[in-house]
């Protein structure tokens, strides 16, 4: 007689590492009508490989093998708990995250991130890999305030963590003002200091009694080789002086 084969296979293993996650208020765990859904709510955190998420509300879906994260309103309804996404050298804020533990992707809103030299804040984005960002709606800018008093702002750009920021069309904006003029339909901004590369200089921002506001030594840096290169700055004041 042939022999038989066994009919059953090995469990395939659903996660690489194991999933740890708490949370302080309450944890809901649903596997009714075909779903894996644990739910995790207020000081939630997900542990996972070399992954830390954590917001007040977390929802993973381990049948989709997809985390969402955002946060929830307290008792003024002002939202809060806002998620915050760690991946070894890659970090940032947003608003509300979809990302999938298999491919490394996912899509976030209103992330802001910390460059050397600037931070990139983003209105939708698309996670390619866990070091790059393709959004819409961009600002790069050299102010910590949550929102910057001057930026340049970006249609579309992409962001390549700790090397460049790549951008489309884009102008300058100053306390919400935008100055189209001179607007620069394509940019690369260098944001690893160590990195010897062309690349566009953003601007101080200020204000002087004589002059009135001022966007001061921005310009271009072109890297030409290792023993020539050129810098081009300029200043311009809102009284009218270049």
């Amino acid at each position: 007689t042939a022999l038989q084969t066994d009919s059953v296979g090995k469990n395939k293993q659903i996660f690489e590492s194991p999933i740890n996650y708490d949370a302080k208020d309450s944890i809901i765990v649903t596997f009714e009508e075909g779903q894996q859904v644990v739910q995790l709510y207020k000081g939630a955190t997900i542990k996972y490989g070399t992954i830390e998420l954590t917001a007040d509300f977390i929802s993973v879906n381990l049948a989709t093998k997809e985390i969402f994260a955002k946060g929830l309103p307290d008792s003024s309804g002002t939202i809060v708990g806002l998620p915050h996404f760690k991946e070894e050298s890659e970090e940032f804020d947003c608003s509300s995250l979809r990302y999938n533990f298999v491919t490394s992707k996912g899509f976030v809103e209103n992330v802001i991130t910390e460059q050397e030299g600037g931070k990139v804040h983003g209105g939708k984005a698309k996670m390619v890999t866990k070091d790059i960002f393709c959004m819409v709606d961009g600002k790069y800018s050299t102010c910590d305030a949550e929102h910057p008093h001057f930026y340049l702002h970006i249609n579309k750009g992409k962001m390549i963590n700790k090397k460049a920021l790549i951008a489309g069309l884009s102008y300058i904006v100053v306390e919400d003002f935008p100055l189209y003029f001179p607007f620069l339909p394509y940019g690369y901004i260098p944001t690893n200091k160590t990195t010897y590369s062309s690349g566009v200089i953003i601007p101080s921002y200020g204000e002087l009694t004589d002059r009135g506001f001022y966007l001061k030594d921005g310009g271009f840096y072109w890297a030409a080789s290792d023993y020539f290169d050129i810098k081009l700055t300029g200043d311009i004041y809102s009284k009218g002086s270049w």
